[in-house]
C-alpha cells in the first residue's frame, strides 16, 4: 500500500516516521476558507478539501487515487478562542497578538483528518481544551523569536519550546 501524506507539515511527517510508516508527501493548493462556524466541522471540511486537491494532483500526474492500494491522509488544525478562529500567523506581530490573546486562558484546538482509500473518503475530528500559562510580553517576544510560531495554528507548538 502507498500512503500519501497531503501535508507539508514537519510535525505530521515526524509522527508518521515515529510510527515507522513509509509514505510519500504530495501537497496541493486547497482553498482553506470555510464559512462553517463549528470548529470540528470546519477542520473536517478543510481536511476534505485538501484531500480532494491531492487527489486532483495525483490524477494530473497520471496516478489513479481510487486505486485500493493508495491511502491519502490530510489534516487541518485550528485554534479557537472567544469565538475567533486563529490560523497560522502572517508575521511576528500577528503571532505575538495571538499568543497575547491565549496567555493565561483556556482555548480550543480542533484537529481534523481526512482519509481516502479506493474512492471512499472519511473525515473525523477531535477538539481539545488547552490551558495556557500567563506570559509576559518579553516571554511572548522570546518565543516568537524562536521562529516556532510560524506555520502553526494559534502561533505555537505544544510539543516545542
Amino acid at each position: 500500500m502507498t500512503l500519501i501524506l497531503g501535508s507539508g507539515s514537519p510535525r505530521r511527517r515526524e509522527i508518521l516516521s515515529i510510527l515507522g510508516l513509509d509514505y510519500r508527501v504530495v501537497t496541493a493548493d486547497a482553498d482553506e476558507r470555510s464559512e462553517l462556524t463549528d470548529p470540528g466541522a470546519r477542520v473536517e471540511s478543510i481536511a476534505a478539501a485538501k484531500c480532494a486537491a491531492v487527489r486532483d494532483r495525483l490524477v494530473r500526474e497520471g496516478m489513479d487515487p481510487a486505486d485500493r492500494d493508495t491511502l491519502i491522509l490530510t489534516a487541518d488544525t485550528l485554534v479557537t478562542i472567544d469565538g475567533i478562529f486563529l490560523g497560522k500567523p502572517l508575521d511576528g506581530d500577528d503571532a505575538a497578538r495571538m499568543l497575547a490573546r491565549l496567555a493565561g486562558r483556556t482555548h480550543t484546538v480542533a484537529s481534523g483528518i481526512c482519509l481516502s482509500l479506493g474512492g471512499k473518503t472519511v473525515t473525523a475530528h477531535e477538539c481539545t481544551e488547552v490551558c495556557f500559562a500567563p506570559m509576559t510580553a518579553e516571554e511572548i517576544a522570546a518565543y516568537v523569536a524562536t521562529g516556532e510560531s510560524f506555520g502553526k495554528a494559534g502561533a505555537y507548538a505544544v510539543q516545542g519550546h
